[in-house]
């Protein structure tokens, strides 16, 4: 099975679907990175919902994995612990608004989840538009 055919296949857990984008595409990070937005500071409690909802791959490739499970179980998910401990915070996340409205994280889960496990109160954004999106299509 290729990766192109195993991407068809993904299971998802449950919440992933009504909160993601279901972009057509999958997105570029250099060229998310590459927009010119300005950084902003929120409360990170208008992101602690994202903590509860599957948005990692399990070594299977399902989508499955909560940033919490993580946190809460390190030795199951050493990868992705490692990921959010290595992580580098000075950067700022990439959100935007989902199909209900929600900021949703395009990158930096893993800088959202480290912040929170240090107890923090705000995080750095960079606010994206869904016209934004379009340009960020991976070649």
């Amino acid at each position: 099975m290729t990766k192109r055919d195993r991407r068809k296949n993904i299971k998802f857990g449950p919440g992933h679907k009504e909160h993601s984008l279901d972009l057509p595409f999958w997105r570029d990070n250099d060229k998310l990175w590459a927009l010119p937005i300005v950084s902003e500071v929120m409360d990170i409690e208008e992101l602690r919902w994202m903590m509860e909802i599957p948005f990692w791959e399990d070594d299977s490739g399902d989508i499955v994995v909560k940033p919490n499970d993580v946190l809460a179980n390190p030795d199951k998910f050493p990868d992705h612990m490692q990921l959010i401990n290595n992580c580098d915070t000075s950067f700022p996340i990439h959100i935007t608004k989902n199909k209900l409205n929600e900021w949703i994280i395009l990158d930096g889960l893993h800088r959202l989840a480290k912040l929170v496990s240090e107890g923090k109160k705000s995080i750095m954004v960079k606010k994206v538009t869904i016209e934004q999106i379009l340009l960020t299509k991976k070649e």
